[in-house]
């Protein structure tokens, strides 16, 4: 979390507010491991302002469970040139 922290805290001092799904897919496989989620994105009157998806792999190395993916992308169109 600490990677996230700060870009967490920016937001909330913005005005903003990130929350992921309730209800995120996991699953395993030997080492590997995964977390796929949708998220929200609203800004201090409520409207949501973007929303995506995640996906973070995660494998056991070294007896510790350590994130070797991550990724988020958002469901708006790209903006435009």
């Amino acid at each position: 979390m600490a990677l996230f922290g700060p870009g967490v805290a920016d937001m909330k001092a913005g005005g903003f507010a990130l929350a992921a799904s309730p209800t995120p897919d996991l699953g395993a496989s030997g080492d590997l491991g995964w977390i796929w989620n949708t998220f929200t994105v609203k800004d201090k009157a409520g409207a949501t302002v973007d929303a995506g998806k995640y996906l973070t792999l995660l494998a056991r190395r070294d007896g510790r469970g350590r994130i070797i993916r991550d990724i988020w992308n958002s469901d708006n169109a790209p903006a435009a040139n």
